[in-house]
């Protein structure tokens, strides 16, 4: 018996052997979950970082076609208020370079849709 302990030895009857290699299988199969759990760990951590800069591209994206709509309706303002009624008076003196009216264009009322990051 000595000799079998310092040899790192375990002496085991069959009964007691199942139950150390149930024990051992055990140990693995937590080993394993905790594995896993890490690498979910590191993949929600990539996903949350990855979420983050798609999320300011799509803000800035946002915020240049607000910028761009804005621009569209001062456009089409100064045009309404200032170069077609002077286009429309050209026509009615029969002043046009062909046979087309100037056709009408109208600001656009919708916004884009505002990003909710709450």
């Amino acid at each position: 018996m000595q000799d079998a302990i310092s040899n790192k030895i375990i002496l085991a009857t069959p009964t007691t052997l199942i139950v150390i290699l149930k024990s051992v299988a055990m140990s693995w199969q937590q080993h394993n979950v905790t594995q896993n759990a890490l690498e979910i760990q590191t993949t929600a951590i990539e996903l949350h970082s990855r979420m983050i800069t798609f999320s300011e591209f799509l803000k800035d994206i946002g915020d240049g076609l607000k910028s761009a709509l804005g621009s569209y309706n001062k456009a089409v303002g100064s045009y309404t208020g200032r170069l077609l009624p002077q286009g429309k008076k050209l026509e009615e003196l029969g002043a046009t370079s062909n046979k087309k009216n100037i056709p009408e264009i109208k600001m656009i009322e919708d916004a884009a849709r505002e990003l909710n990051v709450e």
